[in-house]
């Protein structure tokens, strides 16, 4: 059962509410969306998904049955990321982020996983610069999250592939 973000909620209801109310309540502006915040964000929804790719690959072509369910945990992970960063993504610009599906490449697994990891990696890197370049304290909360998560997924992936070489 994945968690509600419950901001992200309120934040959609008080817009959608405010529209549907029969006497507008006057709010104070809010203000333009940042360019550079959109951007990021829309780099970041790119590169989950493609991890949620990858790791639905991973798991399509593996026989180990731990790694078939280690592969499987981090795509859902991916895939509730995914979701979180749309919602940001919205409730910043007002619009929707499409994501091409596209297949990941027929790599073997190992590779794959060493690929993942180090992606993993860079993510949590690319997150951490985010948090601090950021002036959406919403969007600094939700970039230490995933860095975390992200720094979470490596330490597995890393602890898989030594274990494939035991």
């Amino acid at each position: 059962m994945e968690k509600t973000d419950w901001t992200a909620f309120e934040a959609v209801w008080d817009r959608v509410s405010a529209a549907s109310s029969p006497s507008p309540k006057k709010k104070a502006p809010t203000p333009a969306p940042s360019k550079e915040d959109a951007s990021q964000l829309r780099i970041f929804l790119q590169e989950t998904s493609e991890a949620e790719n990858a790791y639905r690959a991973a798991a399509g072509r593996t026989s180990l049955r731990w790694l078939k369910e280690l592969c499987e945990k981090l795509r859902r992970q991916k895939s509730i990321q995914t979701r979180r960063l749309q919602s940001a993504y919205f409730l910043l610009t007002g619009d929707t982020c499409p994501l091409p599906q596209k297949p990941e490449a027929g790599c073997p697994v190992l590779e794959l996983l060493r690929g993942r990891l180090l992606q993993e990696r860079s993510s949590a890197a690319a997150f951490h610069a985010a948090c601090k370049e950021t002036g959406d304290m919403e969007l600094s909360r939700l970039y230490r999250e995933l860095a975390a998560e992200n720094t979470r997924s490596g330490e597995l992936l890393r602890t898989a592939i030594s274990r494939l070489f035991r």
